[in-house]
């Protein structure tokens, strides 16, 4: 008997898109697929595209499900839905914008088949408006390994890409936090790969992953600093957290050791950019997580040196940033 997989899809103004997506899922060569889109009340014409696509295959109708949210709620509700109302033993996740290769869920599942692992990662193709590029997946030494890699904030965590057993979200009631839709699934990977008993991996690409578009969430910002990706980052470094305190203690200070990196990160790239309120609203908000793990970084001795200083002009600003700047070497060095 092969498995079920139900290929979840979100749809949000992606009517240049929607058609390739939808073609690269409807003809793919594994027979027992449902496919469930959750329109995500669109402003644009892609849920008509969608459906004249659908039309095309007779033979996927009767295994797609549309449904439609009353108002836009974002990138993670639109999962949470997915997920709500799928039927299938595995799980695989797929971006509007993006698209499978056509075998992607038939090497997915065979693997799985063989390993019997509850994720599957394949390789994927990140298309850039200038190249190509190649995004392998680590190959873990065990899974606390890749536990460990999914908190760490980077495209290793993307939740496509992979086949994912359906009962882990049903059994440890797992979904996306809504409202955090960056990044969303940095939250959710790092829980799966926590309660999976096993996982494995193959080296065919399975998926295409598009950067191509200037208004989406990951589109690469040349200047200035993407504030809604800070948010939802820093809410999911939180969520980490607090998920890992009553667990292995490897898990807990590694999740604050990535928070207070990635924070003093955003503060660098403030202090580079000379931008004054952001820095102190980023700076109140790192006083909230455990000042235990400050002495990782030095920032406890380099907050004492902050706490006196009000930055009154450009100029203080910009000494205590070359002090903050030597402070950085130093602990990367």
């Amino acid at each position: 008997m092969t498995q079920s997989v139900s290929i979840i899809v979100p749809v949000y103004n992606v009517e240049k898109y929607i058609e390739r997506c939808a073609v690269s899922l409807f003809e793919q060569t594994y027979p027992n697929i449902e496919y469930v889109f959750v329109n995500d009340s669109t402003l644009d014409e892609s849920m008509q595209i969608l459906k004249r696509v659908l039309l095309r295959y007779p033979s996927r109708q009767n295994n797609t499900i549309i449904v439609d949210h009353e108002v836009n709620r974002g990138l993670a509700a639109a999962r949470n839905t997915g997920l709500a109302n799928c039927k299938g033993d595995f799980i695989v996740h797929v971006d509007s914008d993006d698209y499978l290769e056509h075998n992607a869920v038939e090497l997915l599942v065979n693997k799985q088949t063989i390993t019997n692992a509850d994720i599957v990662t394949g390789k994927a193709l990140r298309h850039d408006f200038d190249n190509d590029k190649l995004i392998p997946h680590p190959h873990y030494r065990s899974k606390n390994e890749m536990v460990l890699d999914m908190m760490q904030l980077t495209i290793n965590h993307a939740i496509w890409r992979r086949l994912i057993r359906k009962s882990l979200y049903d059994d440890y009631q797992i979904k996306a936090e809504e409202g955090v839709n960056c990044g969303e699934d940095c939250w959710v990977m790092t829980q799966l790969a926590y309660y999976a008993s096993s996982v494995s991996f193959i080296d065919e690409v399975v998926y295409h992953y598009d950067c191509t578009r200037s208004d989406s969430y990951m589109s690469s910002i040349k200047e200035g600093l993407n504030k809604k990706k800070i948010k939802d980052d820093i809410a999911t470094a939180k969520l980490i957290i607090d998920f890992f305190k009553d667990k292995e203690q490897i898990f807990y200070d590694e999740a604050n050791t990535v928070a207070l990196n990635y924070m003093n990160n955003v503060l660098f790239s403030c202090a580079r950019l000379k931008d004054k309120p952001y820095y102190y609203e980023i700076l109140s908000q790192m006083k909230s997580f455990d000042k235990k793990y400050w002495s990782i970084i030095n920032w406890d001795k380099f907050y004492c040196r902050l706490s006196v200083h009000n930055f009154h002009s450009c100029r203080v600003f910009e000494q205590m940033m070359k002090l903050y700047g030597q402070v950085i070497s130093k602990v990367k060095s």
